[in-house]
């Protein structure tokens, strides 16, 4: 092969402004418009308490349960991270698989006996009948006196929640006690009629639920006054965050000498980082004066507070940070970006010859551009791994030009193709420029068009974007799904499973199970300091101070994400001053990638 030669034409190869952007659909903007965000309890108002969540029924696949069983499930999993957040801790005594048991009706001994070992202060069962009335408050009846009398209480706030309903004083329709020694009610709401399957304006409904669930509970407690209100335990060591308990792990011998600071750093980049291929963090630590001076650069600065915290951690509370962060752009000026201007460059470990391959650059391969030392750029190829490549191999550009040629239509080349100027090799994506009578055009960085025979290119964009489009549908078919840690189904999802399960409904097979596992798939679009290139269907992940990857979501518009996170699966946007702005989502944001 013979590496291309002619010099770059930047103005033939792009113009200034024509990148694709998509407006949002109408289904879309009626979804923004209309979302409404999660409801929050007040922080720390239930803590101390332990509230024993029961969603009646014996699991969804009873026959002839109907919805009722899902709408138990899904108004028990708001209701459970409701109490979380307001720092009281949930117990739930059966999820949606059935062989976790208990399930059945006659199994309340098991509940109550799950709800006694939790030492639950009380507990609430969530019974969805077909029913036209309003929902009834039920209160079995207890031998001791004290115990009628806390029911009687808890089913009066809870009816009151619920604007005056009514309450039974018997047990309702002979289900079982879950337990005689707490203060324990049945609150029976009223299931769609003819309905076998929970959808959107049901899980609302469950929205508004829990939520009076929630402030019934929280009235109960406040009326127990403070004698009677559990007292949180105190802990005998001080909680740590992931890095702080990991730093410990690492150096679990008091307080860090001197002589270990780099090694202490190093040790840190090298095992708290999950996706190393992606996060750059290259740090060393000296003490100057009793002060851990830190020095290196890095592509993630929010991971430095949590290094900072890890040698807290080890007993180093001094510490001042030099770390530059990347993109340099006082090395690298305004062109920050670049596209792969040779037919395949090395990325090395190192900036030097002998520098330790990592991947390889092919020809028209968009770039994000990190540092500059001595000839070498360091940067994010355009599967996110980060690494050196020789300045030469690299076009330069501006973002404005960057974003656009990220917006263009991309054909993959099936076979190498060798002309007197130019060299393309199998597997490199080029911007299409046109496709007449079975020969497509495709533009090289060198600003030439070479025509190619059809089968030579494979051209996937109107594929890509239908199914970019389903993966934006499906996310929006699972709102307010609430958030269970490892839930992959209808009736509870994780941050990850809510992809599997969007993949799943878009006919896609999904990247993995886990955020940073998923991170490793698709083509790197948008960064956190450029999310121009975002856009809907794109896979969205967010880091945390310990350098993990730990949240993911689906882009629907080039600022809002899906996403799945306590309480449920909601919208969130990056764009500040827009009514569902995250702060967190915008703060932790790390990458988009495009399937």
């Amino acid at each position: 092969m013979v590496w291309c030669s002619i010099p770059l034409c930047l103005a033939l190869i792009l113009p200034a402004a024509d990148a694709v952007v998509s407006s949002p659909s109408p289904e879309v903007v009626r979804a923004i418009e209309s979302y409404q965000p999660f409801w929050s309890p007040a922080v720390g108002e239930l803590r101390g308490w332990v509230i024993g969540i029961d969603p009646a029924g014996g699991g969804r696949r009873t026959p002839g349960a109907g919805v009722g069983e899902d709408l138990n499930l899904l108004t028990a999993g708001l209701l459970y991270q409701h109490v979380r957040a307001a720092g009281g801790t949930s117990v739930l005594t059966r999820t949606d698989d059935p062989l976790l048991g208990p399930f059945d009706e006659k199994d309340s001994p098991q509940r109550a006996r799950l709800l006694r070992d939790a030492k639950a202060h009380l507990g609430v069962s969530i019974d969805y009948r077909p029913q036209t009335g309003p929902a009834v408050v039920g209160v079995p009846r207890a031998v001791d006196d004290a115990v009628n009398e806390a029911r009687t209480a808890l089913a009066g706030s809870l009816a009151a929640a619920f604007g005056g309903i009514g309450v039974q004083t018997a047990r309702p329709d002979g289900q079982g006690s879950l337990g005689d020694a707490l203060p324990v009610v049945t609150v029976r709401l009223a299931a769609p009629l003819g309905k076998e399957t929970a959808g959107g304006a049901e899980r609302v409904q469950c929205r508004a639920d829990a939520r009076r669930l929630y402030v019934g509970i929280a009235e109960y407690c406040r009326s127990r006054g403070a004698a009677d209100r559990p007292q949180p335990t105190t802990a005998a060591t001080k909680a740590r965050s992931r890095a702080q308990r990991r730093a410990v792990m690492v150096w679990p011998n008091g307080h860090l000498p001197d002589s270990k600071l780099g090694w202490f750093c190093r040790a840190y980049a090298r095992l708290h980082t999950t996706n190393r291929s992606m996060v750059y963090l290259r740090v060393d630590a000296s003490a100057e004066e009793g002060t851990v001076v830190l020095r290196g650069a890095t592509n993630a600065p929010s991971v430095v507070p949590g290094l900072i915290e890890s040698l807290a951690a080890v007993g180093r509370d001094s510490v001042r940070s030099e770390m530059r962060t990347l993109p340099d752009k006082g090395r690298l000026g305004e062109e920050m970006y670049g596209v792969c201007k040779v037919p395949m460059a090395l990325i090395l470990k190192k900036p030097e010859a002998r520098g330790g391959a990592l991947t390889q650059l092919l020809l028209g391969e968009p770039v994000f551009l990190l540092d500059r030392e001595k000839g070498w750029f360091l940067l994010h190829a355009g599967d996110g791994y980060w690494g050196w490549v020789r300045e030469e191999a690299i076009q330069r550009l501006t973002a404005a030009r960057f974003v656009a040629y990220l917006g263009r239509d991309h054909g993959v080349v099936k076979e190498d193709v060798v002309r007197a100027t130019c060299t393309i090799p199998r597997g490199a994506r080029l911007p299409v420029v046109d496709r007449d009578e079975g020969v497509i055009s495709v533009r090289v960085p060198d600003g030439s068009l070479v025509e190619l025979p059809a089968e030579f290119v494979f051209v996937d964009e109107a594929t890509r974007s239908r199914a970019a489009a389903n993966r934006v549908s499906a996310g929006l078919e699972l709102l307010n799904i609430p958030y269970v840690w490892g839930g992959r189904s209808p009736l509870g999802l994780d941050c990850s499973g809510l992809v599997t399960n969007i993949w799943a409904q878009a006919g896609e097979v999904a990247p993995a199970r886990d955020a940073w596992q998923q991170a490793f798939a698709g083509r790197l679009v948008a960064t956190r300091w450029l999310r121009e290139g975002m856009r809907a269907g794109d896979h969205v992940f967010f880091i945390d101070s310990s350098g993990k990857i730990y949240h993911t979501g689906v882009a629907i518009t080039p600022t809002h994400v899906v996403h799945a996170s306590p309480p449920g699966v909601r919208i969130g946007s990056l764009k500040r001053g827009d009514r569902l702005y995250d702060a967190r989502l915008d703060h932790d944001f790390f990458m988009a990638k495009r399937p």
